[in-house]
């Protein structure tokens, strides 16, 4: 029990004086400049130009109708999806490429 006291009494006495040992820490704040890219939006897509959305799909429950109709849907939608895509293509910018579109 003396042993470990003792031991207990040398760790402390060196962590005290560690303190003294006259090394200056560093600073807690760094203020060096950094700067950063930061993507921002802009309206990059003239509002007149967005296609009219798709109307909704009315089904009665006749198969043969609700096939035809809906597969005429379906060819609508790709085709919107299609449109929006065109106009949001030139919209995107990858990280080192400026933007075409002021």
């Amino acid at each position: 029990m003396t042993r470990t006291m003792s031991q207990l009494s040398i760790v402390a006495a060196c962590l005290l004086l560690e303190g003294c040992s006259g090394r200056v820490p560093p600073p807690a704040i760094n203020d060096k400049v950094v700067q950063l890219d930061i993507p921002v939006a802009t309206r990059c897509i003239d509002p007149a130009k967005v296609p009219a959305p798709v109307p909704p799909t009315e089904i009665n429950g006749d198969a043969k109708h609700d096939a035809s109709t809906m597969a005429k849907t379906i060819l609508a939608l790709r085709s919107w999806v299609d449109q929006a895509m065109a106009l949001m293509g030139p919209c995107v910018v990858t990280p080192g490429q400026q933007s075409s579109n002021p």
